[in-house]
């Protein structure tokens, strides 16, 4: 009987460690801070110009940063495919998911029109090879 339960723990701890590492969005090398986000205005009417920088030594990749009232702008047409809100939840998708890679002042952008947003990063996955 001792013997079973020694097991199942065992499997529960295993099981445990094995889901908690699974989930974690980012590498120890690729901190959240490691992926600038700068916004400025462009100059014309209401219409704002956003960088976002890898700054870690690994790619990084299906980013997705907080975009509260997202939709209240228009995105400009050319940076349409360049982030996209995912389902209406103040979440948008950067460059479709696609790597963001370490190369330096490798920089995704994208202007909108609208009030100024609040981006900020929400998630993301790392790939150290």
């Amino acid at each position: 009987m001792a013997g079973g339960i020694t097991k199942i723990l065992c499997f529960v701890v295993f099981i445990s460690l094995a889901i908690s590492k699974g989930s974690s969005h980012e590498d120890q090398r690729c901190p959240p801070e490691t992926i600038k986000i700068v916004q400025t205005p462009t100059g014309k009417k209401m219409e704002w110009k956003v960088d976002v920088t890898n700054t870690c030594s690994c790619n990084t990749y299906q980013v997705q940063l907080s975009c509260p009232k997202f939709e209240t702008v228009v995105v400009n047409k050319d940076d349409q495919s360049i982030i996209s809100e995912i389902d209406n939840n103040g979440h948008c998708l950067l460059n479709k998911g696609q790597p963001l890679s370490n190369f330096e002042g490798n920089t995704v952008s994208f202007s909108y029109v609208g009030n100024r947003i609040e981006f900020s990063l929400y998630s993301y996955f790392a790939s150290c090879s």
